[in-house]
């Protein structure tokens, strides 16, 4: 009776802790997923502003095409 008893609680245990483990991971790439975008959203709209646009920052053309000759001048 006791080992049968103790064979329950186990498989509650196992199953509790599985589940656990199974949230904690799915949270965690969750996240990570959401960061990756974030930042893949970020580094696309910084790229649009700055290179194509050049209406923020205005920069001279010898710095955004420096392979042309007298670009700067």
């Amino acid at each position: 009776m006791m080992s049968e008893e103790l064979r329950v609680r186990n498989e509650e245990f196992r199953d509790a802790f599985s589940t656990i483990a199974r949230d904690q991971a799915l949270g965690i790439g969750h996240w990570a997923l959401v960061i990756f975008f974030y930042n893949l959203f970020f580094l696309v709209t910084s790229y649009l502003l700055l290179v194509t646009q050049n209406k923020i920052f205005h920069l001279p053309s010898s710095i955004l095409n420096p392979c042309d000759e007298g670009a700067g001048e």
